[in-house]
């Protein structure tokens, strides 16, 4: 065995024995037994290979020996196994072994007997399991997937797979002490995190303490969990051969290219909080079966290579992180993300400095160059822009450090040109000075712009390269919240909002006849219907819509509010336009809205949670409730103002056509002037098929109203009514109950759904009219026809009066038919 570092006394570790299987198969791996074997001293232990030999070492004055005591050999002789682990059933040793078949074999050591097998669908790169659940197993396999066993019970779980996971073969899995959390990666350069803690996983773990005898055991189903706790494809560049628990919320990963990370999990994080990562160049070939392996203290780390060589590393001795990035304010922003406006510019200043790259037990000699380089997780949120680069330190030897594209910097040590080559094998050289002070250091000013309101990590990140070619890249990294502008006129137009909101919700209050609405709520029955209609179908045909079409969760929380919304105002005209009974529909505006107090809380904090769960997001009740009450309020104090005041409800009434197009056409110029970005923002998929929710209302709402054997006129205003939902309400509760960015991002939803909401309306309204003008000049022509006909029997002798007379009440039928 060798060390990685030179520091680490290589002469600790020695070769004992050298061990040779006749079956001439790859040995993967082994596996260390942690249990005591009874009746032996402390140095005894067992140990298997992947080809399921198992050994025992022991020590007897002084020496050590290693002997064969069983193996098993598989019925399939092209039966590979990549990797076996111990575990313990109720204090009898067993031994787990996985590979190429897809199938874990369970071995009774004690016994000497197989147990029931473990079926895969692909082949198992990996198993693990809960040191403090001994019979609970984690396996990874070719065909995406991630498994959960209870491998006492033989009963698997749950799987994991969906689309925010892997999209290619896992080959690295690990399940934490207590059995909680599984972490997972793959070949697409992935790291996923799951949780075990979902009801159903639950769940099976009791039915699978029943036994099979049961028959909830025997009708069990594994439940699939879709969406990891956290998934990262950031850390990593090539695929992922090696994860494992360090402690708790400490994971350690490697990838394929030998980069090493040690990162801190935390529930609800979205970008992974790196301690440590480090880069050894490698000059062996690259093979997803070159793993790691941690000693039980969590003290050591072996890795093995493919040219049989054996390294260990020492984790508690790794190189101290000094303070290498001096970002301006950036401790204020560690536990809460730093809000940029959108369109607007900030600056960071950025130092490095030569004296920070100083590893443990090196001396400032042995750095030989470095990169610094300031990346987005998403391109499109921010416009990262260099503006200077400048040498801080003025010196009068004109030999300053070499800039290479992307910041990389040589320092005049020897071969340090090659050094880093092999990390760079070919980078474009700008210009190349032969000396370089040891005190230099690089000043960066980079500007930012908000180009999209979103999250997104800006990472420093600055990779130090050492003359043992030994690369070390150390992270800073800040979140960056694009949110709304803040342009003079963004403020005046939210500041309007809200007044033309309760305006209009007066006017509309003072249009209702307090006695029309008392004479309806004498005969319920229709509203029933329609309130029926309206709260109890249109949340569920929302969340249909955003399910089948597949929205986005924020997009269909978006979409969820404005189901729960009450009717609109611009519904009683629709229905004096499609002569349906207008009274109805002003009662049954003032029943959804006035009770929308208690609906829209109770849908939100119920049904709603699911969406809200999931974007860990919280809607304060006080927020929500003053937000309807900027529409309530208003509206009760218009009705309030009616009943008192009759004449001036005839006088709205005679100036409310002309007003409200004035107010209407200012609103949404105004609107289109200032939220113009957020209509760049709206797709095609989301323009043809949110629509479908008023749409679908008309339809539904109307056809449970003739079920209710309601009568024609009301069956068109019950589906007008639920159809046309107020999305200025849900614009209000958007914008000031939901954080930012997700407020601006769902005012999309209600604004597509707003403007062509009664775009059917006035596709009928126009096919309508166009039928009617058809038929007005039909009926012309027949009374002109008709008319000549009467004319032409006045000419000519009458031969039977009862005949003329039969002729002439004919014609009169038809006209008043016509």
């Amino acid at each position: 065995m060798s060390s990685d570092d030179e520091t680490y006394e290589e002469e600790r570790f020695q070769c004992e024995h050298i061990i040779t299987e006749s079956h001439e198969k790859a040995a993967y791996g082994i596996s260390v037994c942690q249990q005591t074997i009874p009746g032996e001293n402390e140095e005894t232990f067992l140990f298997a290979t992947c080809a399921i030999c198992i050994y025992k070492y022991d020590v007897v004055d002084k020496k050590s020996s290693v002997q064969l005591i069983q193996s098993y050999c598989d019925s399939d002789e092209k039966e590979y196994f990549y990797d076996c682990k111990w575990t313990t059933f109720e204090n009898n040793i067993i031994v787990a072994a996985g590979g190429l078949r897809g199938v874990v074999r369970i071995i009774d050591v004690a016994h000497k007997c197989h147990l029931k097998p473990l079926r895969h669908l692909g082949s198992v790169n990996q198993i693990a399991f809960a040191s403090g659940r001994s019979t609970l197993m984690a396996s990874c396999c070719s065909n995406y997937a991630v498994f959960l066993w209870d491998a006492e019970a033989a009963l698997c779980l749950a799987n994991f797979v969906g689309p925010d996971q892997h999209i290619q073969g896992v080959l690295a899995v690990d399940i934490n002490h207590e059995g909680t959390f599984v972490v997972s990666g793959g070949l697409d350069s992935t790291v996923c995190v799951w949780s075990t803690q979902e009801k159903g996983i639950i769940e099976n773990m009791a039915i699978a303490k029943l036994g099979p005898l049961f028959r909830e055991f025997r009708l069990s189903q594994p439940h699939h969990i879709f969406f990891p706790l956290f998934h990262s494809s950031t850390m990593h560049e090539h695929y992922v051969d090696s994860v494992k628990w360090f402690s708790d919320d400490i994971i350690v990963s490697k990838s394929a290219d030998h980069v090493y990370c040690i990162w801190k999990f935390n529930v609800g994080q979205k970008e992974p909080n790196i301690l440590f990562r480090w880069h050894r160049s490698e000059k062996s070939d690259i093979v997803f079966d070159v793993r790691f392996g941690l000693s039980v203290s969590r003290k050591l780390m072996g890795i093995g290579r493919l040219d049989g060589s054996i390294f260990i590393w020492n984790i508690t001795t790794l190189p101290i992180q000094t303070k290498h990035l001096n970002v301006e304010y950036l401790a204020s922003f560690r536990d809460k993300p730093y809000e940029l406006p959108l369109f607007q510019s900030h600056y960071i200043t950025i130092q490095t400095s030569s004296n920070d790259f100083r590893r443990h037990q090196h001396d400032n000699n042995s750095v030989i160059g470095y990169k610094f380089q300031i990346d987005s997780t998403n391109p499109l949120v921010l416009k990262l822009e260099k503006d200077v680069t400048i040498s801080t330190r003025s010196t009068k030897n004109e030999n300053v450090n070499t800039i290479l594209v992307d910041d990389l910097y040589i320092l005049p040590r020897p071969n340090s040109f090659q050094h880093i080559l092999k990390a760079f094998p070919s980078p474009k050289l700008i210009h190349l000075k032969a000396n370089s002070t040891d005190e230099s250091q690089i000043h960066s000013i980079w500007s930012i712009e908000g180009a999209k309101m979103d999250v997104t990590n800006l990472t420093f990140r600055l990779d130090i390269f050492y003359n043992d070619d030994i690369t070390l890249s150390r992270f800073l990294s800040i979140s960056i919240l694009v949110i709304q502008p803040m342009r003079r006129i963004d403020t005046i137009f939210y500041f309007i909002v809200p007044f033309f909101v309760a305006f209009v919700s007066i006017i509309m209050g003072l249009l209702l006849d307090p006695k029309v609405i008392v004479s309806i709520l004498e005969k319920p029955t229709s509203v029933l219907v329609g309130f029926l209609a309206q709260y109890s179908m249109m949340p569920f045909l929302a969340m249909a819509i955003g399910k089948i079409f597949r929205y986005t969760t924020l997009n269909s929380l978006a979409l969820f509010v404005i189901g729960c919304c009450p009717g609109g105002g611009v519904s009683n005209q629709w229905t004096v336009i499609f002569e349906g009974d207008v009274n109805l529909s002003a009662t049954m505006s003032f029943v959804s809205t006035a009770s929308s107090f208690i609906m829209m809380p109770l849908y939100f904090y119920t049904i709603g949670k699911l969406y809200m769960d999931e974007l860990s997001i919280h809607i304060p009740f006080l927020s929500l409730v003053r937000s309807l009450a900027l529409v309530v309020i208003p509206y009760s104090i218009g009705i309030t103002l009616s009943s008192f005041f009759p004449k001036l409800r005839v006088f709205v009434t005679s100036i409310m056509k002309p007003m409200m197009v004035c107010l209407v056409l200012f609103f949404l110029i105004f609107c289109l002037i200032v939220n113009w970005y957020l209509f760049k923002m709206i797709d095609l998929y989301m323009a043809l098929t949110a629509p479908l929710l008023p749409f679908l209302g008309f339809l539904f709402g109307a056809l449970f109203a003739w079920i209710c054997r309601r009568s024609w006129k009301h069956v068109k205003t019950i589906g007008i009514e639920a159809g046309i939902q107020n999305t200025g309400i849900a614009f209000m509760i958007l914008m000031h109950s939901f954080p930012q960015p997700y407020a601006t991002q769902t005012v999309i939803v209600p604004l597509i759904v707003g403007l062509l909401t009664t775009a059917l309306f006035w596709v009928i309204f126009i096919i309508r009219n166009q039928i009617r003008k058809f038929r007005q000049r039909r009926q012309v022509e027949q009374k002109s026809n008709t008319s000549e006909r009467t004319i032409n029997n006045d000419d000519k002798p009458s031969l039977n009066i009862e005949e003329n007379n039969k002729k002439e009440v004919d014609a009169v039928e038809n006209m008043q038919k016509l």
